[in-house]
């Protein structure tokens, strides 16, 4: 069951080891909540039966355990009591940290260096709290991003689930509570989160969000009334003497510098205003910012809500 997207390996691998070997799985179904999703369009590709959510008892029978990634429902008890197994959750995060609908965006906003998945019992009516039954760490780089550390999480996940396969009986009856010590929640995010509020942020806090939320949720702006996308940016070894949202440009790094919170400096190598194409910071220059008196040279917070 999921809705995952295609740089999740969970439903592949899992299906080309059923293929390949015919151990451990006899029978793999999907359940999807919507037909466009990259698991059911792979599904389809591989001839996979799916079964549209919510399912029927009966499309159920003969199924011994279900397994959910990324699902974002809350499944009832009528379906976890379908499979004599019960259900298992994979979750990318270390459970109790992180529980909720966005564990690697805040495990990143709060620049960790470690994380990993947690595979856990499905209980009805809570997300993320059930006994867990195997885990599996990763160290994450200093600069990782999540869309990056997504890849490795899948791939993390997908090995463990086929770890768990191997020995789910044992597994299941092994099964630990978790513990309230350290648990932590990871709401759903939205586009207000990677508004640019200058005067409030530094360079280093709005470099973090980038890399939080760049592949779903690029940092922006204000610029003379239209919305400006930050595609690529760092922060900068060095202190401003301009007003925070005040943009320069440094001929010798060919970026733009961009003064924050605290006088910070938020570099800019790529940009992108509605309606135009991606474009460099010199093209940012030539086309825009010279043609308005330097004392305009202001990016504004934008929508931040």
């Amino acid at each position: 069951m999921g809705t995952i997207d295609s740089r999740h390996q969970l439903v592949p691998e899992t299906y080309i080891t059923h293929r390949k070997t015919g151990e451990h799985i006899k029978s793999l179904s999907v359940v999807c909540a919507y037909m466009k999703c990259p698991v059911a369009q792979y599904s389809l590709k591989n001839k996979i039966n799916i079964i549209p959510w919510k399912p029927q008892k009966d499309q159920l029978q003969g199924a011994d355990v279900g397994f959910v990634v990324s699902f974002g429902h809350l499944i009832p008890q009528s379906i976890i009591s379908s499979f004599p197994l019960g259900m298992v959750n994979v979750h990318a995060s270390l459970l109790p940290r992180w529980r909720g609908a966005a564990p690697i965006i805040h495990t990143v906003l709060n620049a960790e260096t470690e994380t990993g998945v947690t595979l856990m019992k499905i209980r009805p009516h809570r997300f993320d709290c059930g006994e867990i039954i195997g885990s599996s760490k990763l160290k994450i780089a200093p600069q990782e991003d999540a869309g990056t550390l997504t890849r490795r999480l899948a791939s993390l996940g997908s090995a463990e689930l086929q770890s768990c396969l191997k020995s789910l009986t044992e597994r299941l009856g092994q099964a630990k509570p978790q513990t309230e010590t350290g648990a932590s929640y990871a709401p759903k995010v939205d586009a207000s989160m990677s508004c640019c509020k200058w005067a409030e942020m530094t360079a280093s806090q709005l470099h973090r969000r980038h890399l939080a939320l760049h592949h779903v949720f690029p940092l922006h702006a204000d610029w003379q009334g239209q919305t400006v996308k930050f595609l690529e940016c760092s922060p900068m070894e060095k202190t401003s003497s301009l007003s925070p949202g005040f943009v320069d440009f440094s001929k010798k790094h060919r970026h733009l510098e961009v003064t924050c919170n605290k006088q910070s400096v938020l570099t800019v190598n790529q940009l992108k205003l509605s309606g135009k194409k991606v474009m460099s910071a010199m093209d940012f220059v030539n086309g825009f910012l010279k043609k308005v008196p330097v004392d305009l040279w202001k990016f504004g917070n934008g929508e931040c809500g």
